[in-house]
């Protein structure tokens, strides 16, 4: 709900274009956001039988929020003046933390129910997270002009 919102509406305090800037944090994002879902990958990093260590890991991402009102948003001045903060510690964490989360969860699914109902959690599972994008998508609205 939130990084699209604002990563369109940060800009930079080091005087980077708008038309660079914004995309390197998409693009920032989004390279977190496949470390992370490779590194489900990795069997010691894997939380996948651990339902409620991602539940408590998916509400700290919500320390996010604040951190992006420490950036640079529509030009109101930085309380963290530094492009590096807003690049890398707010958007290449939060993509790593969605694609860390998004897949083990997805993951893990099968392995949270019982045999004869992993088809139904499979379809639910795809569904929540349509749901989700189409909840957060609207959502977003609202954030839009803070």
């Amino acid at each position: 709900m939130v990084f699209p919102v604002f990563t369109a509406s940060v800009q930079s305090v080091s005087g980077i274009e708008s038309a660079v800037f914004i995309p390197l944090g998409f693009l920032l994002w989004n390279i977190g956001d496949l470390g992370g879902r490779l590194l489900t990958a990795v069997p010691k990093l894997s939380l996948t039988h651990f339902p409620f260590a991602l539940f408590c890991i998916a509400m700290a991402r919500l320390v996010f929020i604040p951190l992006y009102f420490l950036c640079n948003i529509k030009g109101r001045g930085a309380y963290v003046n530094s492009d590096i903060f807003y690049l890398v510690v707010v958007q290449f964490f939060f993509g790593l933390s969605n694609g860390y989360l998004g897949s083990s969860c997805m993951m893990g699914a099968g392995s949270w129910v019982a045999p004869e109902e992993r088809e139904v959690a499979g379809g639910f599972m795809g569904m929540m997270l349509v749901a989700g994008l189409a909840v957060g998508s609207l959502l977003s609205f609202t954030l839009g002009d803070v």
